[in-house]
Formats: C-alpha cells, sequence, structure tokens
C-alpha cells in the first residue's frame, strides 16, 4: 500500500503550533569563500516539498578564519533517527549545490557526523566564546630559521612539498582537516621526512625549549 502523502502546509503548520510533535530537528555548519556563492543570502527560510523548513543564517567565527560561516537548521522530525537521516540527505543537497555550481564548501564538525541532532523542547544551555593566540619569543624564530637555512644537505624537493602540506595544516579551520592534511604530508614522504629529521637532529638544529 502506498504511503499517503502528507501535505506540506499541513506539515509545516504542525511543525510551528505544536513542537511537542516534531521535537526534533538538525544542524549543519560550513564555510564560503563569500556569501555570494549563497545568492548574498544570510537570513533565509527556505520551504521543502515534504513539509520541512530550512532557516539559513550566518554563524559566529574566529577573527582570523577566511571565508563565511553559516548553518542550515533543519525542522522538525518526530524522532532524533529520523532528524538525522534528513540531515544526511542536507549534507548531500549543500555538497550537490557546491559540486554543481562549482564552488567550495568546507563542512565544520567535529563528531562523526556532519550534522547535530537537537531537541526543539529542551532549554537553551550555557555557553562561552574566546580566542587565545600564541606569540613565541624572537630568538626561537630566528634560530629555527637560520638553523633550517644553513643545513649543510641538499634541498630535497619531495620533502619540501611534504614540509609544505604539513606546515599549512595548521591554518586549516577544523580539526578533521588539520588531521587529513597533517597525514597526508607525512604518509606520502614517511622514509625521506624520518631520514631528513634524524639529520636536523644533530648539532646544526637548536633544541626545542
Amino acid at each position: 500500500m502506498a504511503r499517503k502523502q502528507r501535505n506540506p502546509s499541513n506539515e509545516r503548520s504542525k511543525i510551528v503550533s505544536r513542537p511537542e510533535k516534531r521535537r526534533y530537528g538538525t544542524k549543519l555548519v560550513f564555510q564560503v569563500l563569500d556569501k555570494g556563492f549563497l545568492g548574498n543570502l544570510e537570513h533565509a527560510t527556505i520551504l521543502l516539498d515534504d513539509g520541512a523548513y530550512v532557516t539559513l543564517a550566518p554563524e559566529r567565527q574566529a577573527s582570523w578564519e577566511g571565508g563565511q560561516r553559516f548553518s542550515l537548521t533543519l525542522d522538525g522530525f518526530p524522532t532524533a533517527s529520523l532528524a538525522e537521516e534528513h540531515g544526511s540527505r542536507l549534507v548531500r543537497g549543500l555538497l550537490w549545490t557546491s559540486i554543481s555550481l562549482d564552488f567550495g564548501v568546507r563542512l565544520n564538525y567535529n563528531t562523526q557526523e556532519p550534522t547535530t541532532v537537537y531537541d526543539r523542547l529542551s532549554s537553551p544551555e550555557l555557553s562561552m566564546w574566546g580566542e587565545g593566540k600564541t606569540c613565541f619569543p624572537v630568538s626561537w624564530v630566528i634560530d629555527r630559521l637560520h638553523s633550517g637555512y644553513m643545513l649543510s644537505c641538499p634541498v630535497d624537493r619531495t620533502l619540501l612539498l611534504s614540509m609544505e602540506i604539513f606546515s599549512a595544516a595548521h591554518l586549516e579551520a577544523s580539526d578533521r582537516a588539520i588531521f587529513l592534511s597533517t597525514v597526508s604530508a607525512l604518509q606520502g614522504n614517511r622514509m625521506t621526512f624520518t631520514v631528513r629529521t634524524r639529520a636536523w637532529r644533530g648539532s646544526d638544529y637548536p633544541s626545542l625549549p
């Protein structure tokens, strides 16, 4: 027997007026280079054919981060598992938009799934926001620049590329991206990296404080 198709307007009315019936939602946080790739939208509600709706909104980000961060919030579902399932569909929709229009998207998450399922009826949680910065002594910077330049061994182009990827990994916006870039740098040149690192532990290389 075919499943009865729900009326989208009735479903949205239930989501808004009867949140206890559709108490779960899911949230996806992502970054793009510029909001122009999203049609210059910042605050928008997108109505979906199944009766659910997606809310697009800007998200807070650190001062050093590039691009612009947004979230897509999808309400509402009767069970958490159903919200998770539709969250995956939301991710697919965003990635397909990125691929078909040829612009970059970075998903921001630190869990196994890109989306976060939440209870719409739960009270807001207490949260804090802060930033920290690192400042090395000038002598550390000069010593390492000098020692790297003065190494007697010839420059290995393969190792140089590995070092570049490894160093750039620390500028990634998420722990997941940092991990993937770091592993890529180390695995691609593991043998060369090991040999050269041992050479750098000699007298020409200053010990770490």
